[in-house]
């Protein structure tokens, strides 16, 4: 083990001793959606969600206009979705509000392919490429708000773990999440860089027979490269 550790320390320093790479930190906020589809059940209705992100930032230039990036971070994905309807029980509860959260807290690894362009000593980029999210933690919380015949108003809540199975008393989510994404921007010379970047996730990410649910998200990062 110790003759495994030591052989991941040298070519991790022989990599950073390539006048290609850059690596560097990155701070993002995320606003983030899903695309939904139901077999049965109500009309739901979508807002978006502000959440964080950051992580490391690994670039390796392939010439002038060329380059792939990698890196490893945190990123926060939500969605809230909303329906209203009659009791379909025996009425009791007479109108009913609900309103759904999911939130996710991934760990991703995003690998695109960038066009660059040298303007001045600044260097613009575009790209593209896949992305794999996995699931650290997450919370599923359901608020059923009603109002009974005789006028007086209730409400009851629900929350769940997110990536727990059903029979688990768990929201039924997959942790694993993959997907495209796309991303655009501009590297200052001294070091920081600003960039703007879609996700989509490919993968449906719920158990739950016949219903869909894929990721959706528009970033936005500032960052700093130390070399």
């Amino acid at each position: 083990m110790k003759r495994m550790l030591m052989l991941a320390a040298g070519f991790v320093i022989s990599l950073a001793g390539f006048s290609q790479l850059s690596y560097g930190i990155q701070g993002s906020g995320n606003i983030s959606s899903a695309s939904l589809s139901f077999k049965d059940g109500p009309d739901w209705s979508r807002k978006m969600n502000v959440g964080p992100g950051g992580g490391i930032v690994l670039q390796y230039g392939f010439g002038e206009n060329f380059a792939l990036r990698t890196g490893a971070g945190y990123l926060q994905h939500a969605v809230t979705v909303n329906t209203s309807g009659v009791d379909p029980d025996n009425g009791e509860l007479g109108e009913i509000k609900i309103e759904a959260k999911n939130k996710f807290n991934y760990v991703q690894i995003p690998l695109y392919a960038l066009y660059t362009k040298p303007i001045s000593s600044s260097q613009f980029f575009i790209g593209a490429g896949p992305f794999l999210n996995y699931g650290l933690s997450g919370k599923s919380k359901l608020v059923a708000r009603y109002v009974l015949p005789n006028g007086e108003p209730g409400q009851e809540e629900l929350e769940a773990d997110a990536f727990k199975k059903e029979e688990e008393d768990g929201a039924n989510f997959k942790r694993t999440d993959l997907g495209l994404g796309a991303v655009a921007g501009i590297r200052l010379g001294g070091g920081f860089f600003v960039q703007a970047g879609y996700q989509l996730g490919l993968s449906n990410i719920t158990r739950d027979e016949g219903n869909k649910y894929r990721t959706q998200g528009i970033q936005f990062s500032i960052g700093y490269f130390f070399k």
